[in-house]
């Protein structure tokens, strides 16, 4: 059954010789329910029974695989429970010392506070409301506290000097304070970077708001239906039968007791059936969607010492890429010159090199000679580098520590990995190592461009992993999308539609004249060297004025009320036209599942959405930065948002359409629809409500 109220998490034991109190967990509260009498059995079905009659599942739940479900449930949940604690108890977390004054009738002065930690906590985990003690109710209210002041006084004894301690009891008053009055901001947790979260076809729980804006628009041919947005369900209709907290570890757990005791069932129905019984839970379609999930998650939390990795061909990392984009399929290929072809194959690397031919025939190969990190590396780097000892042995010694002579790679490499695929290199004549003029450039790409001559950047930029010519007979993922190619392409310099960034001088990048500032890039740090890119400031003070966003040189700004609405977004310095202000982060979700998170905000009337591309949003709503507090203003703006292309990605950038003094609040254009206007208040002053 579920646990009571009253029950008394902590009992006292006897006192210590040292006036210290021990109080421990009380054991008997925490029995499973399987062992607990037959009135105890009784009472669970009863309360199956109650529950199920008064929910819309009577007719279709099995009341007795029910009951069965949630004694077996209720004892893995006291399992778990009894194993954390006994974790927590083997770190002395419940042994608290508590001080006994005897001149008071023995009142207790809780000098750990681990105690009201440990009640709170488990008011909590029922359900109980508790009081929030961060929140001050009296204002600039004085009290006095007893604290020990210590005193030192010299005596002699037999002419030694003793130093006795004295002790002195003071009372200090305590500072004023003023009360705490929430603001109603929303809390938000800092992101520094953009990351990508899956679609959440249903919804976690429902209130009053987006019910009756959902009652509002059933007759509104525009709008869709709250079912419709959630296909897979909407959590938090219906109390569970038991408050519980559950996790995929407990569900899994129970999905497998329960089918050792109803082998006939199926999986499916072992689900709908513990949904009956915890709403909180499902639907079913929403719970399978994260066990599914919690599945594929787990071998992530495995060792992956010796898993094989892509490199990505955006930030150029073997692992813990961010830029939210699949790799290329396949394994791309590479370019050498043709200076550098002779030289490579015939100076060696080392006195182990496996280009002397003596280290070669006196080695005889044994598979002990290689450890599994090492035999995981060689086997990686062949992939990535292709059939070159001397680069995958000065890669595994200087990254991994491991040691390994060449010549053992190279033997390694003939034995095993002769016949799998690896990176395979193209020699460049001297024509095609040179890019294209960017005239030249910008001709080729004019059948990409739009009828104002500027480049789509809202299309998602996937690089060409390819042999031939970019085109679109040659199904060039870039030419089939009219997109340009950039240097994450395999394409050689030379190929008539890759971008070979500017030749500006430093400083020059924000003015028309740059070519990435004119197709919306932010400039290349693999190509563009002479505008100062890869100096922060030159001795001249100028530096690459198309690269803030990459290099988050965000401006100073302060976030403080608004005389708008809530809190706003204040210049901490003096901006001039043009500049780049910050850029806004968060959450890189689907148009599908902006559309459905946009209805929940729309019922709220706040939303942090905001355009990225074709294909996906920005949501700041749950993380983000200082970006997401700049409010909203139709008439009177003072910077505008900015799609920038940054190696490949889309990023947001605010940037100044005005000078902007010190102190003075953030403001751009929101660019509301009228359905969106109607839910938002006009202010007197020449300023819009911000979300």
């Amino acid at each position: 059954m579920g646990r009571q109220k009253n029950i008394k998490l902590f009992e006292k034991k006897s006192m210590s010789k040292n006036n210290n109190i021990e109080c421990e967990i009380d054991k008997s509260n925490h029995l499973p329910l399987l062992s607990s009498s037959t009135q105890n059995t009784i009472d669970v079905e009863s309360k199956v029974h109650r529950y199920l009659k008064e929910s819309e599942f009577a007719s279709v739940a099995d009341f007795s695989f029910c009951c069965a479900a949630v004694k077996v449930m209720e004892q893995i949940f006291d399992a778990h429970e009894k194993e954390s604690l006994s974790i927590l108890k083997n770190k002395n977390i419940f042994k608290i010392s508590q001080k006994v004054d005897h001149g008071n009738d023995c009142e207790e002065v809780h000098v750990n506070k681990t105690v009201e930690w440990k009640k709170m906590d488990y008011k909590l985990s029922i359900g109980e409301a508790i009081k929030c003690f961060n929140i001050i109710e009296d204002e600039n209210k004085l009290g006095n506290c007893s604290i020990l002041m210590q005193k030192f006084d010299t005596i002699k004894d037999n002419g030694k000097s003793i130093v006795s301690e004295v002790s002195k009891v003071v009372n200090v008053p305590t500072v004023p304070y003023n009360n705490f009055i929430p603001n109603e901001s929303k809390s938000y947790i800092t992101t520094s970077e953009n990351f990508k979260t899956e679609d959440k076809p249903y919804y976690d729980y429902v209130c009053n708001a987006i019910i009756k804006e959902n009652e509002a628009s059933i007759n509104s041919k525009d709008e869709e239906k709250l079912e419709d947005l959630f296909p897979e369900g909407v959590r938090g209709k219906e109390d569970d039968i038991f408050e519980r907290k559950f996790t995929p570890e407990i569900i899994m757990k129970g999905i497998e007791n329960l089918s050792e005791l109803f082998p006939e069932k199926s999986h499916d129905d072992i689900l709908q059936n513990l949904v009956y019984l915890y709403p909180s839970i499902g639907p079913l379609p929403a719970l399978k969607i994260d066990l599914k999930s919690y599945e594929i998650e787990m071998p992530k939390k495995t060792n992956n010492v010796f898993e094989i990795f892509n490199m990505c061909p955006r930030c150029q990392l073997l692992s813990g890429c961010n830029c939210n984009r699949p790799t290329p399929k396949g394994i791309p290929h590479g370019y050498i010159h043709e200076s550098k072809v002779k030289i490579e194959d015939s100076r060696p690397c080392s006195k182990v090199c496996c280009l002397i031919q003596s280290n070669m025939k006196r080695y005889n190969f044994k598979d002990n000679d290689y450890t599994p990190l090492v035999a995981s590396k060689i086997r990686e780097l062949y992939i990535l580098f292709g059939n070159k000892p001397c680069l995958i042995t000065n890669d595994i010694i200087e990254f991994s520590k491991a040691k390994i002579e060449c010549f053992k790679v190279a033997k390694y490499v003939e034995k095993y990995l002769q016949d799998e695929a690896c990176k395979e290199y193209f020699v460049l004549t001297r024509e095609q190592e040179t890019p294209i003029p960017y005239k030249r450039f910008y001709k080729n790409i004019s059948t990409y461009l739009k009828e104002d001559g500027t480049v789509n950047n809202l299309v998602i930029y996937n690089p060409c992993c390819h042999t031939g010519v970019c085109s679109i007979e040659n199904n060039c993922p870039c030419a089939l999308d009219k997109h340009i190619c950039w240097d994450a392409c395999a394409c050689p310099p030379n190929c008539k539609s890759k971008f070979s960034g500017c030749h500006c001088k430093a400083g020059d990048c924000s003015t028309t004249r740059c070519p990435c500032f004119i197709l919306g890039w932010e400039c290349l740090p693999m190509t563009c060297v002479s505008c100062s890119f890869d100096s922060v400031k030159k001795k001249d003070g100028k530096s690459c004025q198309n690269s803030f966003i990459q290099r988050n040189l965000s401006k100073n700004i302060h976030i403080k009320q608004s005389p708008i609405a809530g809190n706003g977004a204040f210049a901490g310095e003096s901006i001039l036209k043009g500049e780049f202000i910050i850029e806004y982060k968060g959450e890189v979700i689907s148009n599908e599942e902006a559309e459905r998170r946009g209805r929940i905000c729309d019922a709220k009337k706040s939303s942090y959405l905001f355009v990225l591309n074709e294909e996906e949003h920005i949501d700041a709503l749950n993380y983000g930065n200082s970006a997401r507090f700049i409010n909203h203003s139709s008439d009177n703006p003072n910077c505008a948002a900015k799609v920038m292309i940054v190696n490949g990605n889309h990023r947001i950038g605010l940037y100044a359409t005005k000078n902007i003094s010190k102190g003075d609040e953030l403001l751009f254009d929101y660019r509301y629809t009228n359905q969106h206007k109607k839910g938002f208040i006009e202010k007197p002053t020449n300023k819009t409500a911000s979300t």
